[in-house]
């Protein structure tokens, strides 16, 4: 029985492993990111916008996941919660930080929350599933404005400090070839 186990999973091994002809991982730190002055409703929201280009094109090529990570230090005590929603227009920085706002969409694609438990053992790690909206992107079907990242819990000072640590994490690889 154990040797018929080994050998069932050397086969689907090589199986998935010839479907595949390469995988990669992307890592991306923001190519802009800024607070967005607050509205007075006591949300903090930070846009954020990364260039995918590194991702290699090619026939076959498949978002496998994809995750918004943001590691925030002095977040303070108590449960956290995070949402991404994703930018609907182009925008730049400074006319973020000039006009106080910029345009996006009111769903969220992803949320997260952290228990204080998970603070004490992880510290505020933040990780928002981008898959979906990281697919549409580079299937062309809407175009890479960005997101917005939302928590009622962080203020943007304490954020806007640590914006260069969020990174676009994307696993994905060609199949069919």
């Amino acid at each position: 029985m154990k040797a018929t186990t080994i050998l069932f999973a050397m086969c689907l091994f090589i199986g998935l492993a010839a479907s595949t002809s390469s995988a990669d991982v992307l890592r991306a730190s923001p190519s802009q990111a800024v607070v967005i002055p607050s509205s007075g409703d006591g949300v903090t929201r930070v846009a954020l916008q990364f260039d995918l280009s590194g991702l290699r094109s090619g026939t076959g090529r498949k978002i496998v996941w994809a995750y918004l990570e943001w590691t925030v230090t002095n977040a303070g005590t108590g449960e956290k919660a995070f949402a991404a929603l994703p930018i609907t227009s182009s925008w730049t920085a400074s006319q973020v930080s000039s006009t106080g706002s910029v345009s996006y969409s009111e769903t969220p694609v992803s949320e997260w929350e952290l228990t204080q438990d998970e603070l004490v053992r992880l510290g505020c790690l933040v990780r928002l599933n981008a898959k979906d909206l990281v697919s549409s992107w580079t299937n062309g079907l809407t175009t890479n404005n960005g997101l917005v990242v939302t928590t009622r819990e962080i203020s943007g000072t304490t954020l806007s400090s640590q914006l260069e640590n969020a990174q676009l994490v994307v696993g994905y690889g060609f199949y069919g070839q």
